[in-house]
């Protein structure tokens, strides 16, 4: 380890390069863990500053305890961690690099040009529902006929709702709390985020998924603190977080790049299934939801499932349209008696 390195980006405020590369010599050692947690620290930091939920003064003495608590495991480990020699870039480098910048930015001004296809136009979809509010079939039927994506239904167990759609747009009837509003909203006009999901808790918990594996959560209410840090440790590693469902009795399910996952305290039936399709099956995991009443659905492959304590209905529209081999696109429950799958 390039002790000397890590004193340098840190000094200049590269932190993220220092964290990688003493992550990198740190592999498989005693100090691995305490720097996944650093990480997952100094996610958090950056998302606080990129939201603006803390001051500046705040961020400051953040950022400042985490270079602290750096040095020290620099300082800790540099005598026996083992430096590591890489060979010198060729010539070839030097141009390949500037060439990949040129092309990423003409793909992201073609991305941006005046009558490009705006997103989601001619995206299709149908659904089958029971017992879903009028003002949300209302809605739904709105974006349907407009060739919207329709992304996540999050159905609260107050009787609040929110759709997500096109890249990160959104409706709701006026009970979401103002300080998910205002993230959703920043996100959306100063960050352009993609939303991917957004769940809704029994006790105003909040937890908004955007990107490939970032999210925001409500601090003040209890959403399991096992689940935030699989989230942290999703986004510290890189995986792609599919999906993620809470139940009202706090167990929950993230489902991570192709067939991963991690839960908690889930039924046995449900934990059995997830097995089965991530490891002996290994078919991509799509989708999982859970009902206020303790009924559950998970989604893999292209439209096959695996269900629990769900009214018989829902069942049955699952099977007719795995039978007529049409792909499942999603599943949303409130109560066991009020859903909507999502298929083309």
């Amino acid at each position: 380890m390039d002790q000397q390195q890590i004193k340098q980006w840190i000094a200049e405020g590269d932190t993220a390069a220092a964290l990688r590369q003493l992550l990198s010599d740190a592999r498989g050692t005693a100090a691995e863990n305490e720097l996944l947690l650093l990480a997952a620290r100094f996610q958090k930091y950056e998302q606080t500053v990129r939201l603006g939920t803390a001051s500046e003064e705040e961020n400051r003495q953040e950022l400042n305890r985490i270079n602290f608590a750096l040095l020290q495991l620099a300082d800790t480990f540099a005598e026996w961690s083992v430096q590591k020699v890489t060979r010198p870039a060729s010539k070839w480098y030097w141009l390949l690099v500037p060439l990949a910048a040129a092309l990423a930015l003409l793909w992201y001004f073609a991305q941006k040009r005046p009558g490009a296809p705006s997103e989601g136009v001619v995206y299709q979809f149908r659904y089958k529902q029971h017992g879903i509010p009028s003002d949300v079939l209302h809605q739904i039927d709105s974006l349907q006929k407009a060739g919207q994506m329709l992304r996540d239904l999050s159905l609260g167990p107050g009787g609040e709702w929110a759709v997500l759609y096109g890249r990160n747009r959104f409706l709701h009837n006026g009970t979401l709390s103002s300080l998910l509003l205002r993230q959703m909203d920043t996100l959306q006009r100063l960050h352009d985020a993609e939303f991917k999901g957004l769940y809704l808790g029994a006790n105003s918990e909040a937890l908004l998924r955007f990107n490939r594996n970032e999210f925001w959560f409500s601090e003040q209410h209890g959403l399991p603190s096992s689940l935030i840090d699989t989230l942290f440790l999703c986004y510290r590693l890189d995986r792609e977080i599919r999906d993620a469902a809470v139940a009202p009795d706090g167990s929950w399910v993230v489902l991570w790049n192709q067939a991963g996952f991690t839960c908690e305290n889930v039924h046995d039936s449900l934990y059995t299934y997830l097995r089965r399709s991530s490891m002996e099956y290994n078919r991509p995991l799509k989708g999982i939801t859970f009902s206020t009443d303790g009924g559950w659905v998970l989604l893999y492959d292209f439209n096959n499932y695996w269900f629990g304590f769900v009214d018989p209905a829902l069942t049955e529209a699952l099977a007719e349209l795995r039978q007529n081999r049409q792909e499942i696109l999603d599943v949303f429950m409130r109560r066991g008696d009020e859903w909507l799958v999502l298929y083309r």
